[in-house]
């Protein structure tokens, strides 16, 4: 009974061929065009000598604002004059801690080697490695004007930081001051403990005793049984 079985299905099998069709043959569905990365040998190396892969990495949160921000980058860096770029790999957000991390790593193809110092400058590649060529020949003046474009970056970017450093100075500052008020204003009508301070001015009590001690050396206020109240021989309000 086994066998017969067995037999009776591959006569089944042999039987059910598919009808024959007209002379006309049928075309098969086209496969759509895989999407093709740019590669060494579509680039004229003669003008496009300088070939080099960097690594770009973005840190941030929450997670869609990371990726939204890589892409951002990623497409602004195909629009740029006189670089050539492809992307090889670009990775998964991860997380780390409470940030997202993610990275490209993308391909270079440049005209000139200043052209890979102001990516560097522009886009601040984790890491770059140089494939080719093995080795880059200068002239004096090439040298000089190379030098000239990387030390005016330099000072531009020295000159940022600079700037950056005061406006922080002056914001710290200014929100030392307004906390300094605030805690003169909250002693006006009457003594106060640390935690009371700290519950009426908003500030962790540990970050609140800084100033609060602080103003007790300078000799805002007086420290008397746990309590601080205002030297009004140094700190008089006008009405």
């Amino acid at each position: 009974m086994v066998f017969e079985n067995i037999f009776r299905k591959k006569k089944q099998k042999k039987a059910e061929k598919p009808a024959k069709t007209s002379g006309k043959k049928i075309k098969k569905p086209e496969k759509p065009a895989k999407e093709k990365r740019p590669v060494a040998e579509e680039i004229d190396r003669d003008i496009w000598q300088i070939k080099a892969v960097a690594i770009i990495e973005i840190l941030g949160a929450p997670e869609e604002h990371v990726k939204k921000t890589m892409d951002a980058y990623l497409g602004k860096l195909k629009n740029e004059k006189d670089l050539k770029t492809s992307i090889i790999n670009i990775s998964d957000a991860e997380q780390k801690d409470k940030l997202f991390s993610i990275y490209a790593e993308v391909e270079l193809f440049a005209k000139k080697p200043s052209r890979i110092v102001d990516f560097c400058f522009d886009y601040m590649p984790s890491s770059i490695e140089l494939l080719e060529p093995e080795s880059i020949k200068f002239d004096s003046h090439s040298f000089s004007n190379f030098f000239n474009d990387l030390q005016a970056r330099l000072h531009n970017m020295d000159m940022l930081v600079k700037n950056l450093t005061s406006e922080n100075k002056i914001l710290n500052q200014n929100a030392h001051l307004i906390l300094r008020n605030n805690i003169l204003l909250s002693l006006r009508e009457k003594d106060r403990d640390l935690k009371a301070i700290s519950s009426n001015i908003g500030i962790p009590e540990e970050k609140t005793k800084i100033f609060l001690d602080a103003l007790v050396e300078k000799g805002f206020l007086i420290l008397k049984k746990g309590k601080y109240s205002l030297n009004k021989e140094k700190v008089k309000f006008s009405d």
